[in-house]
């Protein structure tokens, strides 16, 4: 194991420690920094960090899994790429973004060694894993995490009355369960 300014990389477990702690995606900022920071050969004398353009791409996608409420695990590539996990319930999307940018995808159901491939694809783009996400969350009859904007919170429950926020309510990219909780409902005659 190579140790690299308090931080190691786990190659045989595929666990990256930064001080002591299992690092799994929380802060893909820091995450992609720090990876950009590896050193030439931090595998075993071999392998460089991620580029800034792969750690950007990486961030969209992780940007997008964490919108639409999946947890994250982000791990390097010897030679320059990265692998981003995003799990759902029994779902996981490995995303692999290689040192020239390409991408590519392995979806997998289940855990452990009871998981089955269920498809894999090359050479697309982000906007195609976007499309897969939200393909595995519709897979789950849960709308808490529906994306609110001013546009989709007023609804008319009859028609005397509409259900308006407050101004509390701001368009919000990230879980709808935590402006849920600040969503106070006002009716108002019309």
């Amino acid at each position: 194991m190579n140790l690299i300014n308090n931080a190691s990389w786990n190659h045989e477990n595929f666990v990256y420690v930064v001080a002591g702690k299992v690092n799994r995606g929380d802060n893909p900022s820091k995450k992609m920094k720090e990876l950009g920071e590896l050193p030439n050969g931090w595998d075993f004398g071999i392998g460089y960090a991620p580029s800034i353009s792969v750690q950007k791409k990486g961030l969209q996608i992780c940007s997008q899994g964490k919108i639409l409420g999946f947890e994250i695990e982000i791990r390097p590539q010897t030679f320059g790429g990265i692998v981003i996990t995003l799990g759902f319930d029994d779902y996981f999307l490995d995303v692999f973004v290689d040192e020239s940018q390409i991408i590519s995808y392995c979806l997998e159901k289940g855990r452990g060694i009871e998981y089955k491939i269920i498809e894999e694809k090359d050479n697309i783009q982000i906007v195609d894993v976007v499309k897969k996400l939200e393909h595995i969350r519709k897979l789950f009859k849960c709308s808490s995490l529906e994306l609110l904007t001013p546009k989709n919170i007023a609804s008319k429950k009859n028609d005397s009355e509409v259900i308006v926020s407050k101004n509390m309510v701001t368009e919000s990219r990230f879980s709808g369960q935590n402006v849920l909780n600040q969503f106070q409902p006002v009716f108002v005659h019309t």
